[in-house]
């Protein structure tokens, strides 16, 4: 039962890890929309006319009944092994990557909150789940406050629709990261052993 609830804690602090990716790019895209506007950007990522390729012949090929229902359901299976796949690996690599970043800042900054004093392992194991947790609300709340920069004009929503979508993100990731740390106080999982 703890085992399975400190992976459940997991998975929810990886898919909140995947809600302040998107809140992170959410909040930035008013930086960088004019930088799409510019020729630079235009010469780089946007194809020109010389570049594109001719248009290919398609081929259908003429398949029995029988057939094209076993392909269809071999690719139905496939499709839907990919996506449980996914639903797993992709929050526990987005997981693990947040632990990984939370945990090196931890350690660089508690040299400095010690002023370089010797501490035993349980005071640093508690400071390095303080800071964690700390970094994980700063990571929340600073693209809360990049919201506030003004959105060009040529831009497709309003600023009140802007900000009320980055809050919405912002909601959701507190919600998971709180509920990572609830599932993983109720099953008094380590705070190491929490992403």
């Amino acid at each position: 039962m703890k085992n399975r609830l400190g992976s459940f804690s997991n998975f929810v602090g990886g898919i909140g890890y995947i809600n302040v990716t998107l809140q992170w790019i959410w909040s930035t895209i008013p930086l960088f929309y004019p930088l799409s506007k510019s020729d630079l950007f235009k010469t780089y990522f946007i194809t020109s006319e010389a570049t594109k390729t001719a248009p290919v012949e398609s081929f259908s090929p003429i398949l029995s009944a029988g057939v094209e229902t076993v392909l269809l359901i071999v690719v139905v299976a496939f499709s839907l092994a990919v996506a449980a796949y996914i639903i797993v690996a992709v929050p526990r690599s987005f997981g693990k990557a947040g632990k990984t970043v939370t945990t090196k800042s931890a350690e660089a900054i508690i040299p400095t909150i010690t002023h370089h004093k010797k501490i035993t392992k349980k005071q640093k194991r508690t400071l390095m789940s303080r800071i964690s947790w700390s970094i994980k609300t700063l990571l929340v709340f600073i693209p809360v406050f990049l919201l506030f920069v003004a959105i060009p004009k040529e831009f497709q929503l309003t600023q009140n629709q802007f900000i009320t979508a980055g809050i919405i993100l912002a909601i959701g990731s507190t919600l998971l990261f709180l509920m990572q740390f609830g599932i993983a106080k109720l099953a008094r999982l380590p705070s190491d052993k929490t992403w």
